[in-house]
């Protein structure tokens, strides 16, 4: 790695010594654990529970996730959750399922938050998007 390279992650990390090895493979293993494990469904699985499961702490976490993905954890945790929730108000057999069971199934802990994510990632609500989604054709 470049000298430049190294100055630029220790700036961003706010003084954090971390390689650029090790962030490369703390980056393989938040992938693993949020999105392959699914542990982004999880409504209370925190930063910290995240580091622990890495054998590492948050603060190498979330450098990791600013640096890696250019976002925060929560943000990195609702992507995953709003992709599922576009999927879920989609399907023509979830219509009876509410939008505040559907933020609960894909982790948001209230309907506030699973809102707040949402219409961050979609530019829209929930609700305006299975509107949208489930029109019938001769409506469109």
């Amino acid at each position: 790695m470049s000298e430049t390279e190294n100055t630029r992650i220790e700036k961003k990390t706010r003084g954090l010594h971390i390689s650029k090895e090790l962030m490369d493979s703390l980056k393989q293993g938040i992938h693993r654990i949020i999105f392959e494990e699914k542990k982004y469904l999880v409504k209370d699985y925190s930063m910290k529970q995240l580091a622990e499961d890495l054998g590492t702490n948050a603060r190498y976490v979330s450098a990791t996730i600013n640096e890696r993905y250019h976002m925060h954890y929560a943000a990195y945790v609702n992507q995953f959750r709003v992709a599922d929730a576009k999927k879920l108000l989609a399907m023509p057999e979830s219509r009876n399922t509410t939008i505040e069971e559907i933020g609960e199934l894909v982790g948001f802990s209230n309907r506030q938050s699973f809102y707040t994510a949402f219409t961050a990632v979609e530019g829209t609500t929930p609700h305006k998007f299975r509107e949208n989604k489930t029109k019938a054709p001769q409506e469109l």
